[in-house]
């Protein structure tokens, strides 16, 4: 489960993971993340991040993560295990 949040920004990240593990249930991982670290993760081509938002089953979006969805879309592209880039149109 992937929660972006702002209010992320005001906690460091021990006690993310510590919230994380609090929130964790069984065969379901939690990572807590800032809009922004989000952004910085999928223009890396982290691949937790594209499959969370390419791929993912949204419980509650926003509009900038939806956005932020559609972008990946066309930036990233699934080969076997891999993201790949794809090239502008």
């Amino acid at each position: 489960m992937l929660i972006v949040s702002d209010d992320a920004k005001h906690i460091g990240i021990l006690e993310r993971f510590s919230i994380a593990t609090e929130l964790r249930r069984e065969k379901i991982d939690v990572f807590i993340y800032t809009y922004e670290e989000l952004v910085n993760m999928m223009n890396k081509g982290n691949p937790l991040i594209l499959s969370a938002l390419i791929e993912g089953i949204p419980i509650k979006l926003s509009n900038r993560i939806e956005e932020l969805k559609n972008k990946a879309q066309k930036m990233y592209k699934r080969v076997g295990r891999c993201w790949v880039a794809q090239l502008p149109k």
